[in-house]
């Protein structure tokens, strides 16, 4: 009796540690999956050039209609960063974001951390930034209205 108790002992924390370390993990596609629907989802809502003009608008998956079809390189932090990589007409696209978010509408937030942004990158060359959007409260998929 002692021994089947050690071992169902031993069997349940091996178990318990081992799905802490996720060393049961999921596939590689789950992961990607995973990192697209958190990449969407921190990122969900309207953004805008200095100019007022929507230029992103990220609902769901979807960039501008264009599915998200890969994400990689992630921080999934806030601040924080990814290369996603979208499906349009012409083809895939791969574009480097870094970004900002919170609901601007708060002055405190915005005095703490600044006005929520999405900084998209070349490619090519890392440190180039190509431009700047800015969040329109109140956009995202998750907004309280």
């Amino acid at each position: 009796m002692k021994y089947f108790k050690f071992l169902f002992l031993v069997v349940c924390t091996a178990t318990l540690v081992l799905m802490n370390f996720n060393v049961f993990a999921s596939s590689t596609m789950d992961r990607r999956d995973s990192m697209i629907q958190s990449v969407s989802g921190k990122l969900s809502g309207d953004w805008y050039d200095a100019n007022g003009n929507l230029v992103y608008s990220i609902h769901h998956g979807y960039v501008n209609g264009a599915k998200i079809i890969d994400c990689y390189d992630y921080v999934g932090g806030n601040p924080g960063g990814a290369i996603i990589t979208i499906l349009e007409a012409n083809g895939p696209r791969s574009i480097r974001l870094d970004w900002l978010r919170h609901d601007n509408d708060n002055p405190k937030m915005v005095e703490m951390f600044g006005t929520p942004y999405l900084k998209v990158y070349d490619l090519r060359r890392p440190n180039r930034l190509l431009n700047t959007y800015y969040y329109q409260p109140y956009s995202s998929d998750f907004s309280r209205k």
